[in-house]
């Protein structure tokens, strides 16, 4: 795209730019119009569930920072500005890898507190922390067990084996296995930021390899890291961004299928379908695999693809199983069920997560859709919609298409929101086909056309610009001061040195995700669930006699020592019942 941009009135932009403004100036609109409806009927926004409240009251001020960025984009200094940004970004590929790292590391220690919030964050770190010691499973006191594992999460995010205490991740272990170097070198929230910065460089290879042009490559990667669903993600413990990255990769390696990038791909595609479960990746992947089987050479490359994903199955998926077989399952509502086979627990998962979808169901990925917007570059959504248009024909972009459009379909049979997550993380494994599919706009200097559709993509290049500098910074102060606000509902002490801190699930908004612990009670301070005043005290005395009440509110009660002595010693250390202490 070599036109120049003409410097002009603000509001006399070419009409194509002119109209996609006011075309992403009416979509937004109605989304804020739709969440302050919404928020009128609330009265405490703590009552209501979480995937409610972050689209109500935390992406609501971000939905006005959206209509700002909309009319900051049409200034020609910022038009021209995004387009020298995509250029740079185009050229230096690995730098832009490599800053993106270092913000995201910032952004994961700082703003996210390197701290898991949700339990679809917990669970997985708490398995790496298992595999970084060396072992399979964790273990705790058979009799604490209830007062270590909130017991609606027990056999649905942490699974337990009454009969030994031993502990796992209820999800398949490929994420834990990715986390699990980070966690050994004690930097777990550096995984997510490296996984992002690699996601950078191979969203530029994508790019390329599709479009053929640099500065689509540097466009591609300025939507993408201007995006807030991308950097927030890319600063959390969810494995989001792991799948996001496992898809691309799979797409890059297939755009060109000789067995051997085939059977990478498989690989790939293997630790995709385990990363916590295999729903994501079967959706993306389905539209890949059956091109794949109407080629003419469809029984090598099934065959190379085959290879790369069964070890996966074996190991990761079937393995796994059989290693947690013996653990008694425990239904949400605390009811004890019999161990089944793999086959047949696949087949009651699906059938119990699979329906036709209701009102619920369909307000959720409406309100999810919102959220794509809303997360995104201002306007890149309908730039991506002509991008794929210009490229219709193309049959990389149409495999693409397919693959989101799955996506999306696929999860309308899911009966439940996404509750916690940033952006719509159920879409998040396909997401990277946006910025692709807006970076496809960029017209090649070879190709004759008007000279005004080229002000689509400056627009946009302008309005990633605002979204880099002001909206991604503001999601994430946003997210920060959640995060923060979520932490300080734990019960302290003033004076002491705490190592049991007792919550009481009732008195916070989901505090019951702050009763996390280390799989071997490692660390200082253990953290449990209450059982009521009396029970909490009788517990105390018989398994930690040696530490007393430092306070209790209605948040609930932090035992330890009165003193600052033990600050080093773990919460392990301090049982003294016999057979629990031998555990």
């Amino acid at each position: 795209m070599t036109d120049a941009i003409r410097p002009r009135r603000l509001l006399w932009n070419d009409p194509p730019a002119v109209a996609l403004c006011g075309l992403a100036l009416l979509v937004t609109i109605a989304m804020v119009a739709l969440q302050l409806s919404r928020r009128s009927q609330i009265f405490d926004p703590e009552s209501v569930p979480i995937f409610e409240r972050l689209f109500l009251f935390l992406d609501f001020p971000a939905s006005l920072l959206y209509v700002v960025a909309l009319l900051l984009a049409m200034v020609p200094a910022v038009q021209r500005a995004g387009s020298g940004l995509a250029r740079a970004l185009g050229k230096n590929p690995s730098l832009s890898a490599l800053v993106t790292f270092g913000v995201l590391a910032v952004g994961a220690r700082y703003a996210y507190l390197a701290h898991p919030l949700a339990m679809d964050e917990s669970a997985p770190y708490m398995q790496s922390r298992i595999f970084a010691s060396g072992a399979l499973v964790g273990r705790f006191p058979v009799a604490l067990v209830d007062w270590l594992v909130y017991p609606q999460f027990q056999g649905f995010f942490i699974d337990i084996s009454r009969q030994s205490g031993e502990v796992t991740s209820a999800y398949w272990p490929g994420f834990a296995l990715v986390l699990t170097p980070f966690t050994a070198a004690g930097v777990p929230w550096l995984c997510n930021p490296a996984l992002g910065a690699l996601t950078v460089w191979v969203m530029h290879r994508l790019a390329l390899a599709t479009t053929g042009l640099i500065e689509a490559a540097g466009t591609a990667v300025l939507f993408t890291v201007a995006s807030a669903a991308f950097v927030v993600n890319s600063i959390s413990f969810y494995s989001m961004t792991a799948h996001l990255l496992c898809n691309a990769i799979f797409v890059l390696l297939l755009l060109k299928p000789t067995p051997l990038r085939t059977l990478a791909a498989g690989t790939v595609g293997g630790l995709a379908l385990t990363l916590h479960n295999p729903v994501p990746h079967i959706l993306f992947a389905v539209p890949w695999l059956l091109w794949l089987m109407v080629r003419r050479d469809r029984l090598r490359l099934g065959l190379a693809i085959a290879a790369g994903y069964l070890p996966w199955v074996i190991v990761a998926g079937f393995g796994w199983h059989h290693l947690t077989e013996s653990f008694v399952p425990v239904a949400p509502d605390g009811t004890i069920t019999s161990a089944i086979g793999p086959i047949a627990e696949m087949k009651r998962q699906l059938f119990a997560v699979l329906r036709l979808p209701d009102a619920m169901v369909l307000d959720a990925r409406m309100v999810g859709l919102a959220k794509v917007w809303l997360w995104a570059v201002p306007a890149m959504i309908p730039l991506a919609a002509i991008g794929f248009w210009r490229r219709r024909v193309d049959w990389r972009f149409q495999l693409l298409l397919a693959s989101a459009v799955l996506t999306f379909v696929g999860f309308m049979f899911v009966p439940v929101d996404q509750g916690h997550g940033w952006g719509f993380r159920y879409f998040h494994s396909a997401w990277f086909v946006l910025p692709l599919f807006a970076a496809a706009a960029v017209r090649s200097p070879s190709v004759s056309e008007p000279a005004p559709w080229n002000a689509l993509v400056r627009y946009v290049q302008g309005a990633a610009v605002v979204g880099l500098l002001v909206i991604t910074p503001f999601f994430a102060w946003q997210v920060h001061g959640f995060i923060s606000a979520h932490i300080a509902q734990l019960p302290a002490a003033d004076l002491g040195q705490p190592h049991v801190v007792i919550i009481n699930p009732g008195s916070g908004y989901y505090s019951q995700d702050l009763i996390q612990n280390d799989p071997f009670l490692r660390d200082p301070v253990a953290y449990m669930v209450t059982h009521g005043r009396k029970q909490d005290e009788r517990m105390m005395a018989r398994y930690f006699p040696g530490l007393v009440l430092l306070s209790r509110d209605y948040h609930g009660s932090v035992w330890g020592r009165p003193d600052r002595s033990g600050v080093n010693e773990s919460a392990a250390s301090f049982l003294v019942d016999g057979d629990v202490a031998k555990q």
